[in-house]
């Protein structure tokens, strides 16, 4: 009977099957399918399905294998000792056997079985049979508690702590759980002496997490050199952490002492150690021993975005032999000093070697050999070297034997600087249109302070073609930038200054710049050095005034030779009125002749000033020598000035121009007061083109005279101007023109007097001084009448 009822099964079973493949034939999803089935042995039965047709991946139905009477149940085929079964997961054709015995006569006692299971809590695995069927008091078969990468095992739930297991002597159902927990890891970062961690020193890290930053951050005096595992950078992050780690961060002392502090400053002693203190730009140093930097090419220690701004005392140390060719700008020893001082120091053999820098970004180009740039402080500095300049083609260049770019105060210092300057030309011309400028302590000065300043050595500029150059003895280029009351005092310089071509140089200032609300004064200052090139002021080439300037007892005592315009103090300046000159001299020897032609006579020339405007003149004078094409032994032209207690004596070559004025060739808008000139004649010349004044326009002389060689006319072309008191002496008995013409109305008042022998003239003090409030003039005995004002002496021996 059973077995019908199992082929009953079976046939609807297939039946079924058909008409789910059918089904499943219209499934546009492949499935596949494996065949289960289940067989007894004799003595006993299939209590299911025998046959099934399985879903990869599904369970079977669940079968019982029933021993026949007299037989017992022993096994299924595959090992399995329970005769219920479910086969899961089916991934495969499966044919299994249930196999029966007979029954021995004496039964033996039911043996009670247990399932034993282990399972795994997040982060690890089970590694062996998860659950297990255990016959009553025998053991289950070991399993191992694994972790998976970054946890570690805990322990059981039932608090064994050991990862392996196996449980004995079974008497009950079991269920344990491993436990993990994520490995934390320690990193832990360690300071050596001369610094610190800035961050968590030690920090706590799960597995595969990151660390936070730190950063090694060195004491003062103090450099970071690496961390005990090679890493060097200061700061770091550990990424994705595996492993415990501990590092050290090393730290190394820069110099030979100190502490950086005004009172104990650091000591430097070898070169090492000077380039070191770039580290701590804000501390104070102090050089114990000369350096000698042979065989070094030597970069800027600081630039624009680190600059120095401590103290750095030379101790009267000397750097010698320093050497920068560099790519980079502010060739120089310190580079950018900005609000630092430098002092006491001394260089010997310096040797800088400019590049055609790019300054088409606003970046101007700054070379010195203290400084390529500085404000704060320079004081008692001393120096001697070359700076080599060679293919500048951007604009925007300021060179200087101390420092190239300054703003700041400068006391007590000296250069002997060697600067040839060749190839220059604005071929690159940036939207800054600035000039290539030089001077032989500082190159462009803004609002500087200069006390006690010494130059001496040669600028030599050669090949240089269509290019903007102002070259200065002392400065090339000062302006007043800001509102400040600027001054230089004390200063000399014996620099020489020579150009092939028409540039300009200044004795002591190549351009002077005033600005609104500024002012400047220059006090006790000379020049000395001669000056050869294009257009030159013995003093200063050219200058503009919105402010005040104020220039008193400075003076020039040199040889003056020029390609184009010339003038022993004062070549070219605009100024506002509130500009003066007081007991200032020029002494020169002043020749323009032609480019690459000395005997051709060429250019204009003043024995004092060339072209002004602006100024006041207070005792001033000039001692002349003056070989030129047209000019004037104060001035070649005066356009709203005053000139007071003013005078010229010298020398005039051949004139090889008409309308020469001996005095000035053009007075506009003027005022003369209590002035005189001696001058001698070339025999050459022709006195019919030579006179004391021409082009005289709105202008007013008076208390004036002429001592000198007889010339055939004394004044040419009035207008609208007043002469009076006005003496010559003219020994010739020939006759003469007093005034060669008048434009429009006469003169309302030409009061000249006229003199055939010198001791005629002796007492025109007297007639010189009358109407005046004070006494200006001083009879001088057997002589002619002096202005009452100290003459400059010659400061060479006390500057």
């Amino acid at each position: 009977m059973k077995k019908f009822r199992n082929i009953l099964f079976s046939v609807v079973l297939l039946s079924l099957f058909g008409i789910i493949v059918l089904f499943c034939g219209c499934n546009t999803k492949k499935e596949v399918f494996y065949n289960i089935t289940y067989t007894a042995s004799a003595g006993g039965y299939i209590d299911g399905q025998t046959e099934q047709i399985i879903t990869s991946g599904d369970n079977a139905e669940p079968v019982t294998a029933v021993p026949n009477e007299g037989y017992e149940f022993v096994k299924w085929s595959d090992g399995l000792t329970t005769p219920e079964r479910q086969d899961r997961n089916v991934t495969e054709d499966k044919t299994v056997t249930a196999q029966f015995k007979t029954k021995t006569s004496v039964e033996p006692e039911p043996v009670n079985e247990y399932t034993i299971t282990y399972t795994a809590d997040v982060g690890g695995y089970i590694d062996g049979v998860a659950v297990q069927i255990v016959k009553e008091n025998e053991s289950a078969e070991t399993v191992v508690a694994v972790p998976e990468t970054g946890y570690r095992f805990v322990k059981w739930s039932d608090g064994q702590i050991t990862p392996e297991r196996k449980d004995k002597n079974i008497i009950a159902d079991k269920t344990v759980t491993a436990e993990f927990e994520k490995i934390k890891l320690n990193v832990t970062y360690n300071a050596s002496t001369g610094g610190t961690i800035d961050g968590a020193e030690e920090q706590e890290i799960e597995y595969g997490n990151d660390a936070e930053f730190v950063v090694a951050v060195p004491e003062t005096g103090y450099k970071f050199v690496k961390w005990s595992d090679g890493n060097g950078s200061t700061i770091r992050k550990e990424t994705t952490v595996t492993s415990e780690i501990n590092v050290t961060a090393e730290f190394e002392f820069l110099y030979a002492g100190g502490n950086g502090s005004t009172s104990n400053p650091f000591l430097i002693e070898t070169y090492t150690q000077l380039n070191d203190i770039w580290y701590y730009p804000e501390s104070n140093y102090r050089l114990t021993k000369d350096l000698d930097l042979s065989g070094i090419k030597h970069e800027p220690i600081f630039d624009e975005n680190i600059y120095f701004k401590g103290i750095f005392n030379g101790g009267g140390h000397t750097v010698k032999n320093l050497t920068v060719e560099t790519e980079s700008n502010y060739p120089s020893l310190f580079g950018v000093v900005d609000g630092g001082i430098i002092s006491d120091l001394n260089f010997e053999n310096a040797n800088i070697k400019t590049t055609d820098f790019n300054t088409s970004g606003n970046n101007k180009y700054c070379v010195g050999i203290v400084a390529g740039k500085a404000s704060g402080l320079i004081k008692n500095v001393r120096l001697c070297g070359k700076i080599n300049i060679d293919s500048l083609s951007y604009d925007g260049v300021a060179i200087g034997g101390l420092i190239g770019l300054a703003n700041g105060t400068f006391v007590n210092c000296f250069c002997d600087v060697q600067m040839n300057i060749k190839n220059v030309i604005s071929e690159h011309p940036t939207y800054m249109h600035l000039p290539f400028v030089f001077g032989s302590l500082i190159g462009v000065g803004d609002s500087v302070f200069i006390k006690n300043c010494n130059t001496e050595g040669q600028i030599n500029i050669i090949e240089c073609y269509g290019t903007d150059i102002i070259t200065g003895g002392i400065i090339g280029y000062y302006i007043t930038d800001r509102q400040v009351s600027a001054n230089i005092s004390n200063c000399k310089t014996e620099i020489e200054i020579y150009g092939d071509s028409y540039y300009e140089a200044g004795g002591f200032i190549g351009c002077v710049d005033i600005n609104t609300r500024t002012s400047l004064s220059i006090v006790n200052c000379a020049v000395y050095g001669n000056i050869q090139i294009g257009t030159v002021g013995g003093f200063i080439c050219r200058g503009f005034s919105y402010g005040e300037l104020n220039i008193e007892n400075c003076y020039v005592k040199n040889q003056i030779t020029a390609y184009s315009r010339a003038a022993g103090f004062l070549e070219r300046f605009t100024g506002n009125n509130n500009c003066k000159l007081n007991n200032c001299y020029a002494e020169c020897k002043i020749i323009t002749h032609r480019l690459g032609e000395p005997n051709i006579v060429a250019g204009e020339s003043g024995g004092f000033s060339y072209q002004v405007s602006g100024i006041n003149f207070i005792g001033c004078y000039s001692i002349f020598d003056i070989n030129t094409l047209r000019g004037g032994g104060f001035s070649y032209y005066l356009s709203d000035c005053v000139l007071e207690r003013c005078y010229s004596e010298g020398e005039f070559g051949l004139f090889n121009m008409k309308l020469n004025g001996l005095f000035t060739r053009g007075l506009i808008h003027t005022e003369l007061w209590n002035c005189y000139i001696k001058s001698n004649i070339n025999e050459l010349q022709d006195k019919e083109n030579i006179f004391v004044f021409t082009f005289l326009r709105n202008s007013y002389v008076t208390n004036f005279y002429y001592v000198g060689s007889d010339i055939n006319n004394v004044l040419f072309r009035i207008e609208n101007s007043d002469i009076n008191n006005f003496h010559l002496l003219r020994s010739s008995s020939q006759e003469f023109n007093y005034v060669s013409q008048i434009i429009g109305e006469a003169p309302s008042t030409l009061d000249i007097s006229v003199y055939v022998k010198p001791e005629d003239m002796y007492f025109l003090a007297d007639k010189l001084n009358e109407g005046q409030d004070e006494e200006v003039w001083i009879n001088i005995e057997n002589g002619l009448p002096k202005l009452k004002f100290e003459i400059l002496a010659d400061k060479s021996s006390s500057m």
